[in-house]
């Protein structure tokens, strides 16, 4: 108990303290002010005082009283006193009402602390001794003092969540990295969730990295410790002012590190010609950057990643530091990365065009602008997009072989013209999405005819909700509401209401059900919000309405 409550009074002082010393400096300011301003003021009066009063005196006619003359050396002493001790007191007034200020100030400062701060605290510690606010007792194993200690020293707790927060951000980045996420939404919804705002940016990626030309058989246990302590020491130096707004870094190996730079103004690479030199003095060796090119879409950033590892493997001795350009790669053997394969599945299953589309755009660049394939290295390719192919009708029962027929008998006939099969890689890739999305299409509508008869069936069910109808279709009920607005034109609350309202008018004409009886019947909670409900679809209340069918079936 003696420790818990050392630890309170820690905190107490920790939290408190400044505050006081605030207000102390302040008065003491205050107060030192005022009196070498009463010093200083005082003095000048005292030489300049009789002076001035007298000829004020003169001026202003004082000299003559009457008949006789004034007695002006008495009264003139008599009102310079005067007027110094009004002085005085005035600034002493200041000085008072200042104190006063500061004082009410600060401690109403303090006292917002304290029941900020403070009050809370105290609770916290009240449980953990065994009492809670009825004086019952309750029992909390030592958390109580796990607490206190947390609050002695906030900094720390602070630093924790920061860390947690950034290995959090640094596990997102890493997803975009290796192409986990395959639409904007789904990035924006998951940026949201760490706390980063990553559309908006630039991205650039870098590789940095040391001993570039050393080979794997040749590290020993000294090479990879020193290197993790350059890496570390890069680690910390690379900080770049006001042209990131964020900055993510990654150990690859013992070796070398990604850097994921989000950039909100131009990138200055001189930085790195003096950062590289910084560290060759503090190491003794050099550092190799490769520098991919500008990222404008962070769903493509794993397509960066592979422009920095290409550069950083151009980089030696007489060239520390390598852009990434076409030229890199032109002559290398065909591109068709396993994370594009996949990327081109995903998209096709989900229908989505644009993105397709794009894929096949970047395959024809890098296949055809920055590459000049050779037969067997555009066979491989084909074999690739093959393989692709296949995987639809293994996995999706899609007969896929007349498009895989087409392919081939382009390459058969290849002229060296490998623009056109890229053209016809689009078109069957479009043919293909149409496909699903048809699917798609008729597998919502079906499912909103499910959904329809549920609600139908079940509208007399007071709870029917979104959440409801999620949970007995095994969805979202943000889906639930978005089908019912795609197939229906109409939003699902407004449905079950239209229903609803549609049978209340059918009890209301051929029965004699009480209006309570007819809420309770068509899924209404209350008397009281069927009638509102009513009158805002039909205008009348359902007794007005009754009244009316009555009289029409009558006539």
């Amino acid at each position: 108990m003696k420790k818990e409550k050392n630890y309170a009074a820690r905190s107490v002082v920790h939290e408190l303290l400044p505050y006081v010393i605030f207000v102390l400096i302040a008065i003491l300011l205050i107060n030192g002010g005022m009196i070498y301003t009463i010093s200083a003021v005082m003095e000048k009066e005292r030489k300049q005082g009789s002076v001035k009063l007298e000829e004020y005196v003169k001026s202003s006619g004082l000299a003559q009283n009457g008949e006789e003359e004034f007695p002006r050396e008495k009264d003139l002493q008599a009102f310079l006193n005067f007027h110094r001790d009004y002085f005085e007191n005035s600034l002493y007034r200041a000085v008072f009402l200042s104190n006063v200020f500061i004082l009410l100030s600060g401690g109403g400062l303090i006292a917002w602390q304290f029941f900020r701060y403070l009050l809370p605290v105290k609770k916290v510690v009240r449980y953990m001794n065994g009492r809670g606010d009825s004086g019952t007792e309750i029992r909390y194993n030592n958390l109580g003092k796990e607490i206190l200690v947390s609050l002695e020293d906030y900094e720390v707790c602070k630093a924790k969540l920061e860390q947690v927060e950034s290995i959090v951000q640094a596990d997102f980045i890493e997803k975009l990295l290796n192409a986990e996420f395959k639409s904007e939404s789904r990035i924006r919804a998951e940026a949201e969730n760490v706390g980063i705002t990553i559309y908006g940016y630039r991205y650039l990626l870098i590789v940095a990295g040391i001993y570039n030309n050393m080979a794997d058989e040749d590290v020993d246990a000294g090479t990879i410790y020193e290197s993790t302590r350059a890496l570390d020491y890069l680690e910390l130096k690379f900080k770049w002012g006001g042209y990131l707004a964020n900055l993510w870094s990654k150990k690859i190996s013992y070796r070398r590190m990604m850097l994921v730079l989000q950039l909100q103004d131009a990138f200055p690479m001189e930085y790195l010609q003096e950062l590289g030199e910084e560290f060759q003095r503090e190491y003794g060796v050099k550092i190799y950057w490769g520098i991919s090119r500008l990222c404008e879409d962070p769903l493509y950033l794993w397509k960066h990643k592979e422009e920095a590892y290409a550069a950083i493997n151009c980089c030696d001795a007489g060239q520390t530091c390598v852009e990434y350009s076409p030229e890199l790669e032109a002559g290398m053997k065909c591109y068709f990365p396993l994370v594009a394969r996949n990327n081109v599945i995903a998209y096709i299953r989900s229908g989505n065009v644009t993105e397709t589309g794009k894929i096949i755009a970047l395959l024809k660049e890098e296949n055809c602008v920055r590459r000049k394939l050779s037969h067997n290295q555009f066979v491989a390719l084909n074999s690739r997009t093959i393989r692709m192919f296949e995987k639809f009708q293994e996995q999706d029962n899609y007969n896929t072989e007349a498009m895989i027929d087409c392919l081939n008998e382009f390459v058969i006939q290849d002229e060296g013209v490998h623009e056109e099969y890229f053209e016809r890689l689009n078109e069957l890739c479009m043919e293909l999405c149409a496909k699903f999305n048809e699917e798609k299409k008729d597998k919502k509508n079906k499912l909103a005819e499910e959904i329809k008869a549920f609600v139908d069936k079940n509208y007399q069910d007071s709870s029917l909700s979104l959440t409801q109808l999620g949970a007995a279709f095994n969805i979202s009920d943000s889906y639930v509401s978005l089908i019912f607005k795609e197939c229906f034109d109409i939003k699902f609350s407004t449905y079950v209401e239209k229903i609803r309202i549609r049978h209340a008018d059918r009890l209301l004409g051929e029965t004699e059900l009480t209006v309570r009886e007819i809420a309770e019947q068509t899924g209404y909670s209350s008397e009281q919000s069927f009638r509102r409900a009513f009158k805002k679809v039909r205008g009348v209340s359902p007794k007005d309405a009754r009244e009316a069918l009555a009289i029409r079936k009558s006539g």
